[in-house]
């Protein structure tokens, strides 16, 4: 295959559900057998190229993003505008398939909703871009634990730096911690803390969206995973990531972005253009 149809081929994979041998080897006029074969080297390819796209990348904002992103958060939220709250973070569950090994089924098992897991935890900006993550932790892990693996040193600097904070539910870090606002089901006692944490739990729908925007574009994460142990499940979870926000940065248009950063708002004029072909993205 060429790089169009190898690129073509990823991307039908990430957009479709059920068997490969079913529902690609059809429309790409080959056996089933080379197209996994294919599948998994341009999944492979894709993501050595994506990795390296500013577009696609997950990174820390600039200081520049951070104000443009506390001012759109103010502008609907003016409490957490005052507490520079620049972002939502949560925990996303993908369903993994069942092991008959009881140590590596104990690692996936998840004993709240009865049954086995991969977690991944995402930091969404005002923009629908993921700009911090931990991704592929077994599914017995707790948000806050799988947040400890570089989000919150990631948090912490940038509110040693800036001052920011980003907006949590109550699955994360018990102690109070600076750089956190937590969300809770019941409110405070005084009238200020009752404004900050109604307008805390409405800005976590930010978070929401993007969980939904990721399965939404990736029906693919909506099946169980395959059990394996050669890497190919990261690959999988790190690519659907850049190309998330490959697409979140590049085409524009996103629940998120429309609701806090849109043009009429003032924040975000989308002025880019995708000129590269699949030829010359491969051949980078």
């Amino acid at each position: 295959m060429d790089a169009v149809g190898s690129l073509g081929l990823v991307l039908h994979w990430y957009r479709t559900r059920g068997s490969v041998a079913r529902t690609i080897s059809m429309a790409f006029d080959i056996t089933a057998s080379p197209a996994y074969v294919w599948l998994k080297f341009s999944r492979q390819i894709l993501l050595f190229v994506l990795q390296y796209q500013p577009t696609a990348k997950v990174c820390s904002p600039t200081a520049e993003e951070i104000q443009e992103y506390t001012n759109a958060i103010g502008e609907k939220y003016p409490a957490l505008g005052d507490m520079k709250v620049w972002g939502a973070a949560d925990g996303l569950k993908v369903l993994l398939q069942k092991s008959s090994d009881w140590s590596v089924q104990n690692q996936h098992y998840n004993g709240w909703t009865a049954d086995t897991y991969i977690n991944n935890v995402f930091v969404f900006a005002p923009d629908g871009r993921i700009r911090m993550c931990t991704i592929n932790a077994p599914g017995s892990w707790h948000d806050s634990t799988m947040a400890e693996y570089g989000i919150y040193d990631g948090l912490e600097e940038l509110f040693n730096q800036h001052g920011a904070r980003v907006v949590v539910d109550s699955a994360f870090r018990l102690s109070a911690q600076p750089f956190l606002i937590k969300s809770s089901q019941t409110d405070p006692d005084n009238a200020q803390g009752i404004v900050l944490n109604r307008q805390a739990t409405s800005l976590r729908q930010l978070s929401e969206w993007g969980m939904r925007m990721i399965q939404g574009s990736f029906p693919r994460l909506k099946e169980r995973l395959r059990l394996e142990e050669f890497g190919e499940r990261k690959i999988i979870l790190h690519l659907t990531v850049l190309l998330y926000n490959h697409q979140a940065s590049t085409v524009g248009i996103n629940q998120i972005l429309n609701t806090f950063m849109s043009r009429t708002q003032g924040f975000y004029s989308y002025e880019g253009s995708i000129t590269e072909t699949a030829n010359e993205v491969f051949d980078m």
